[in-house]
């Protein structure tokens, strides 16, 4: 090459002239003697000069004379390789309709599903049959005819849509519960292993495949983590358990010719801050910065494109010695077929065969990995979490292809690439031709809930229809496989979910799930006897009464908006004079539902008469009259009042938020954005003078208050952050999180400065549970006769404030049950007043929380059986016929329901955590959830007003404390449209779908 030699002088010296001599006299000995052999050789018998591709007749010619090369096995390995690729170029082309899934079961009868409502992709099939056989849909029509071999399924006019597609998720990789054994996301050993591959982890038996299908997911795509940059090729399979248990039989493409349909391979990558956690911050290598991954990738990139081109030049090479040959010489190759293990999948990605998905959040590392991929010539299937994308679309489509965005709804907030999630980026992207995904991540979420997502998306302004495709067609669509699945019709693979009520309720749940053609039976996960349920539960199942399932077929749209009354005025107040901080006094009428206290609900949705007319009058910040009797008629309403028509709207009391961390953490991830970890060790004598109390580390004016806010939480039971082997939490902190500067900003922004005493049993090895137990048990029962004043430990032992455990385990639950008892033996009639949050397991003990009058913050409310104290949590339907939350209310426990630790961001869905239940049980009532966030926990928590009345309550007398919605809060749609208090004066009124 140019330049190799640059160094060496062009002049040999004096003194080197000797032996430049003698070189060349040998070179030129060489030389002769090289032309020499070349005469002498042809004058010899033919050599032959071998066909690239030799015949039978060839490898059998004894007589012919080899020249120097490679093997002849080597050489066909090559030519196979070379075969190979160019097949893979036209895999798949195929057009004609299957006639058998390549996953069908034989023997497996037919089945009809008839009577359903059945969901097409942009429209709906009202009484329409699906007929299924050998695997695939056969046909979509009305009046199948039944012939006697047929299963049968009668929809009874439910929704029917295709099977969930979950295309990011880690199921079967990090199984559950979550183990060091079972965990085998990350091959943390080099932030580039391009080279590993799901298929080597997976397992069939993660408790979790029949948890997620159980909500519906069919398919989903099982990815390597996102701890390195190049993690390696995922997975893409069917949760239909295999009765061969082999992680083969269970991918998509089991089966498959690829001469018919293209077998794909998928890679995962990973961009941004979690590589350079995972190495630049925790190992001191590179990555460290996003230079140093840029500089990764573009090596790795570099190195697999070398090494296509040398393959593509052997190729090359091979067929044109072919073309050229004589039909018996034989030339060989000098050098094999390139090849190179660690690049061999990164070679495929840029040849086309591979759908990379890619972990990455930041518009400026979006279009980095644009960048690559146009220096590279390789597509981008999808962007992974993505929650910063909606700003860049133009970026985005710079790209070769059409990038899908494979997001979550709402979730945010838990690291600073997080920060800007919107609720609206589905919309604004979509808007741009770009196509969103809604994803699990599983564990993160649980894959259960997906369609949660595209539920909670519609909520927030997404059209119906593409909140379906966001979990159907879409990711179908991007994981190369919408020839088979995502959709209803003829030669689909018959993936298909008949719902209980529209996927797009809260709530909602499968009446049947079918894979394959097959109906799924669902059991209890962790064998939890069904006749443990049915005794817990005296009477059997909760779940809901028979009943016409078309009220629960279409999705609830959003109800009338909030309208300022003119009430013949001279002056009226326009709007933005009436939903401002100088609005005190002010009327809430037209009231639809009025949730006043645990007893008292004023329902008027049904017939709503003139003289039944529902109000809220507010005069100075304090409610003077609330419910029927508050008319002109009967009230002097207060003087220059804004008056709000509510347009039958519910109006209920603040929500109250615990187990989350918001007002001390910002940024998690981020030491300067909160509070830090609190030291208190279980030891410590003088820790009744130093424990931590969250009081001293509040910060306002944050987006983790502020998002809560606007969606009606206006209170906070917060603790102190604890981590590690910390059992001491410390002393939470009840306040009014409205506050938009400091805590002085009114007088009565703490409700409580000591809102409970809190404990973390916590899951590692040291100090042992046995151990965190016995050392609660000593700091509660060595302060029993301990002066309360300087000592909180004593406060705690005699009841005066609660002592909150966090644990899940069964097992623990009861130890702090014998624990109330031991301590009450000790001292006559003082209480100590436990509380249980977590609870994934309390269900199991229930009768006994009762009995002791332990209250259960069920925290996350919804099971998510993701580590081993979780195993025995309860799914719900239809894995069981109740959750715990169900149980636990049959049982007449206490309940409340909190987002916990990493769901920080999920605090303003905390009404919909409350009402979820409300889809599968009838015993539950509207304001049984309403109760589970907002008066329950006051009761728990012992909350009051500075005027002494009690938190949670709308009475005449009470602080205007409340949140008015423009419908039902427990239906999808609905919004809030006004907030009053929560540390804020005056009112302030809110368009929901203006939330971010």
């Amino acid at each position: 090459m140019p330049g190799d030699n640059a160094s060496q002088p062009l002049l040999a010296s004096p003194r080197k002239s000797t032996k430049t001599r003698s070189k060349i006299t040998l070179i030129s000995a060489a030389v002769v003697f090289l032309a020499t052999s070349l005469y002498l050789a042809s004058l010899t018998p033919s050599v032959s000069q071998t066909a690239i591709f030799p015949t039978a007749t060839d490898s059998h010619d004894i007589g012919s004379v080899q020249s120097p090369g490679i093997s002849e096995r080597t050489l066909e390995h090559g030519i196979q390789q070379c075969s190979a690729i160019e097949a893979r170029k036209t895999a798949g082309k195929a057009s004609s309709r299957r006639e058998k899934n390549p996953r069908a079961v034989p023997n497996t009868p037919p089945l009809l599903i008839r009577n359903g409502y059945i969901w097409t992709g942009n429209s709906y099939l009202d009484g329409y049959d699906i007929l299924v056989d050998h695997g695939l849909i056969q046909k979509v029509e009305k009046n199948i005819e039944t012939l006697p071999e047929y299963d049968i399924i009668d929809a009874k006019s439910r929704v029917i849509t295709p099977g969930i597609v979950d295309m990011h998720s880690h199921i079967g990789v990090e199984s559950l519960p979550m183990l060091e054994a079972t965990t085998d996301g990350n091959e943390g050993t080099n932030p580039n292993t391009p080279y590993v591959r799901a298929l080597e982890a997976f397992n069939p038996s993660d408790p979790a495949l029949g948890i997620v299908m159980s909500g519906g997911v069919t398919t989903s795509l099982a990815l390597p983590g996102s701890g390195n940059l190049m993690g390696g090729e995922a997975l893409a399979i069917k949760l239909r358990p295999v009765s061969t248990l082999s992680v083969e039989d269970m991918q998509v493409s089991a089966g498959a010719d690829e001469s018919e349909e293209k077998i794909w391979r998928y890679m995962k990558m990973a961009c941004g801050e979690n590589p350079k956690w995972s190495y630049g911050y925790a190992e001191g290598a590179m990555p460290l910065t996003r230079m140093g991954e840029g500089y990764l990738f573009r090596k790795w990139f570099n190195n697999a494109s070398k090494l296509k081109n040398q393959q593509d030049d052997w190729c090359e090479a091979a067929e044109r010695l072919n073309s050229s040959s004589h039909h018996h010489q034989k030339t060989r190759l000098s050098t094999p077929f390139p090849e190179d293990l660690e690049l061999e999948s990164l070679v495929a990605l840029l040849r086309g065969d591979t759908k990379l998905n890619i972990h990455c959040y930041e518009p400026h590392d979006l279009e980095a990995m644009v960048r690559h991929s146009l220096e590279y010539d390789f597509e981008i299937t999808a962007f992974h979490h993505a929650l910063k994308a909606w700003k860049v679309p133009e970026v985005i489509k710079r790209a070769k292809g059409n990038i899908t965005i494979a997001t979550f709804s709402d979730m945010w907030g838990y690291k600073f690439e997080a920060m800007d999630g919107n609720v609206r980026a589905a919309q604004i992207l979509g808007e741009a031709g770009i196509p969103v995904a809604f994803k699990s991540d599983h564990p993160v979420l649980t894959a259960q809930d997906l369609v949660h997502e595209a539920a909670k998306a519609y909520h927030y302004g997404l059209e119906e229809h593409k909140a379906l495709q966001s979990v159907t067609t879409i990711p179908a669509s991007a994981m190369g496989l919408s020839h088979r699945i995502g959709s209803i019709a003829p030669g689909m693979d018959a993936d298909i979910v008949i719902w209980e009520r529209h996927p797009l309720r809260l709530g909602a749940r499968p009446d049947h799930v079918i894979v394959d053609g097959i109906k799924q039976q669902f059991n209890s996960t962790f064998d939890i006897p069904q006749n443990v349920l049915s005794s817990l539960l005296n009477n059997g199942s909760p779940s809901q009464s028979e009943k016409d399932a078309r009220k629960d077929r279409a999705p609830i749209v959003n109800g009338e908006s909030l309208k300022l009354e003119d009430h013949g005025s001279k002056n009226p107040v326009t709007f933005t004079e009436a939903c401002s901080p100088n609005t005190d006094s002010f009327v809430l009428r037209n009231i639809g539902k009025l949730f006043l206290a645990k007893n008292t609900v004023y329902d008027n949705t049904k017939a709503i008469r003139k003289e039944d007319e529902l109000y809220v009058i507010v005069e100075n910040g304090t409610i003077i009259c609330s419910g029927a009797g508050c008319g002109r008629d009967k009230i002097d309403w207060p003087n220059k009042s804004a008056v709000f028509d509510l347009n039958g709207g519910y109006v209920l009391p603040g929500l109250i938020s615990t187990g989350a961390r918001i007002g001390l953490v910002e940024m998690i991830s981020e030491p300067s954005t909160h509070d830090g970890f609190a030291d208190n060790k279980l030891n410590d004598p003088d820790l009744h003078k130093t424990i931590t109390r969250a009081v001293d580390g509040l910060k306002f004016g944050t987006e983790h208050l502020e998002k809560p806010y606007r969606a009606g939480v206006l209170h906070s039971i917060t603790q102190p952050l604890v981590m590690g082997d910390k059992v001491v939490a410390g002393v939470s902190v009840a306040f009014k999180i409205g506050a938009e500067n400091t805590v002085l900003d009114a007088d009565d922004i703490i409700i409580k400065e000591e809102a409970a005493l809190h404990f973390v049993l916590t899951i590692v090895p040291e100090p042992a549970k046995s151990e965190q137990i016995a050392g609660i048990r000593r700091l509660l029962v060595s302060n029993l006769d301990k002066d309360t004043n300087d000592n909180v430990f004593a406060r705690a032992a005699k009841g005066q404030l609660p002592v909150v455990i966090q644990t899940d385990d069964k097992d623990e639950i009861a130890q702090i049950i014998k624990m109330k008892q031991h301590i009450k033996s000790l001292h006559g009639g003082s209480l100590v007043r436990f509380v249980i949050l977590g609870g994934a397991e309390a269900w199991l003990v229930a009768d006994h929380l009762a009995a002791a009058q332990i209250p259960v913050i069920l925290a996350p409310p919804r099971c998510r059986p993701a580590f081993w104290g979780q195993r025995h949590c309860l799914s719900g339907k239809p894995m069981q016929d109740a959750t715990g939350l169900d149980v636990l209310v049959a049982k007449g426990v206490l309940v409340g329901v909190a987002s916990l630790d990493a769901d920080d961001g999920y605090v303003r869905n905390l009404i919909w955590d409350a009402g979820w239940n409300l889809a599968t049980n009838n015993n539950l009532t509207d304001a049984d959830a309403v109760g589970f966030v907002s008066w329950n926990l006051a009761e728990i928590f012992g909350l009051h007003h500075s005027n002494g009345s009690p938190v949670g309550i709308l009475a005449a007398g009470q602080p205007a404390e409340l949140v008015a919605y423009d419908g039902n809060p427990f239906e999808f749609g609905t919004q809030v449209q006004l907030v009053a208090g929560g540390g804020r004066r005056g009112v302030s009124c809110l368009d929901g779908v203006r939330q971010t």
